[in-house]
């Protein structure tokens, strides 16, 4: 297991691209055009790995708008 400091961290947010991804260790995931593949091979997972958690993740946020009474024309 990866373990972070907190000196670990702050060197992530202001002077690196790199972020501290738990049993990943410090991975660059700041290109917006990474596709699944790229994610899975620098997170040392599969691609349908990454396809559940941003599934997941989606919902998450879906569920969290609904309560705040978002809608979708909302954001868009």
């Amino acid at each position: 297991m990866t373990t972070f400091t907190t000196e670990d961290r702050i060197r992530a947010m202001f002077e690196t691209e790199l972020e501290p991804i738990p049993f990943a260790g410090m991975v660059n995931l700041n290109n917006p055009q990474m596709t699944q593949e790229a994610i899975a091979a620098e997170l040392g997972v599969s691609r349908q790995t990454v396809r559940n958690i941003e599934a997941s993740a989606f919902k998450k946020i879906r569920k969290a708008l609904f309560e705040k009474g978002i809608n979708r024309e909302d954001l868009v």
